[in-house]
This record gives C-alpha cells, sequence and structure tokens, in this order.
C-alpha cells in the first residue's frame, strides 16, 4: 500500500484503488454475447461434421443459430413458432424450404427431435451447416436419405438382400446410374451418420448424405 503527501497531507492510495474496482461493471460491457454457442467473435463457426464424397472426405460446419425446415404443402405455422415465439424465418428457398432463425441461447442441436416429433405429415427439420466455418459460405441440410452407390457387380436381387440387412428401404433407383440408389432415413443428423456408418463399412462404392444446397454463391 501507498501513501502520497501533497502539501503535508497523506492520501490513502490503496484505499483509492479499492473504491475504483469495487464499481460495478454491467456484464454487457465485460463481454458482449455471442451469436451462438458454436460461433466465436470473430463470426467463424467452431463445430465441424465430417463426410466422404467416394474417397474424398470432406467438412461442413454447423450454423448454431439456424434450422431448415422441409415441407410438401403451403405451411404458414408449426412447430418452430409454437416452440419459439421469437424465431423468425431468415431466407424461403423455393415453395417448400425455409430457413429459420431461432433465439440467441437455443441449443439448435436439442431441439431438432422435439421439432420433427411436433411436425405434420410431410414437414422436417434439419441443422444447417456451410461448406466453411463462417455464414458467407453456402450452406447445407439434411432432409433426409442418402445415396449409396453399390459395386457394379450386383444385380437387383444382391441390392435387395443387402438393403434389408441393413434395415434399409429404397426410395428410388437414380436414373443416370444403374448402381446408385437412394436409400430412405430421417432428416438431419440420422442421414449424415448413417452414410458414414455405411462408407466405413467398405461393403458399398460411395454412401452420400442427399443434401440440400443453395444453388446461389453467396
Amino acid at each position: 500500500m501507498y501513501h502520497m503527501s501533497v502539501k503535508g497531507r497523506s492520501f490513502l492510495l490503496g484505499a483509492v484503488v479499492i473504491w475504483l474496482c469495487s464499481i460495478t461493471i454491467p456484464a454487457y460491457a465485460q463481454q458482449p454475447p455471442l451469436s451462438g454457442a458454436g460461433m466465436t467473435k470473430a463470426g467463424r463457426f467452431t463445430q465441424g461434421y465430417d463426410w466422404h464424397e467416394g474417397e474424398r472426405r470432406k467438412t461442413v460446419w454447423l450454423n448454431p443459430d439456424l434450422v431448415a425446415e422441409f415441407h410438401t404443402g403451403a405451411v404458414q405455422t408449426g412447430p418452430v413458432t409454437a416452440l419459439y415465439p421469437g424465431a423468425v424465418v431468415l431466407e424461403q428457398h423455393g415453395s417448400n424450404i425455409r430457413i429459420w432463425r431461432l433465439p440467441v441461447g437455443i441449443d439448435t442441436l436439442s431441439v431438432l427431435d422435439m421439432l420433427n416429433s411436433r411436425a405434420d405429415q410431410g414437414v422436417k427439420y434439419s441443422p444447417v451447416f456451410h461448406d466453411a466455418p463462417g455464414p458467407a459460405s453456402r450452406m447445407r441440410a439434411l432432409p433426409g436419405n442418402i445415396i449409396v452407390y453399390f459395386n457394379p457387380g450386383w444385380d437387383r436381387n444382391n441390392i435387395n438382400q443387402w438393403v434389408a440387412a441393413q434395415n434399409l428401404g429404397i426410395v428410388h433407383q437414380l436414373a443416370n446410374d444403374p448402381a446408385a440408389y437412394v436409400l430412405k432415413t430421417g432428416p438431419g443428423l440420422e442421414a449424415l451418420d448413417l452414410a458414414n456408418t455405411l462408407h466405413e463399412t467398405g461393403e458399398v462404392n460411395a454412401a452420400i448424405p442427399d443434401w440440400w444446397h443453395e444453388t446461389v454463391t453467396r
């Protein structure tokens, strides 16, 4: 502790310092809130997910603030606004895809199961991902299903047996590749996880999530 004398008077500087430090600074001035749990102050996403396009491993980055809604009809309202009145439609892509921005602080991944369980038939929800760790990059989402490329030497009976052994179902065969089939899965990370699992078995030539992605450059 230090003293200072001015014209014979002594001041206790330590007491002054303690008094100044006791002034409460508002929390918002000390640490501005982040835009999401998976985003840095610089606006870069921190949570990445790998997937495989054939032998090439790729990474997408979770946007912690957004949810993609896919629907087959003209949906005007739904579980998003029922659960989170502060949610707003950030973008509309065509007539069947909406990108919602959830209120700050909502854990996107934790609410998707609830959203999908409350959705009407034909409505599905997915996390929103980006091709690079920042919001300016192209968006992707997972409406459900994966594309599997089988050994060209397999006939339809071989494929049907393999699909049944995996407890999966065939949606349709791709018209431009007789060895490629779309298999049914739920939306979101279920599709991504299953595609990775099938890739790792080595039993198929490729297993790729049936991505929706933006068709315009940001």
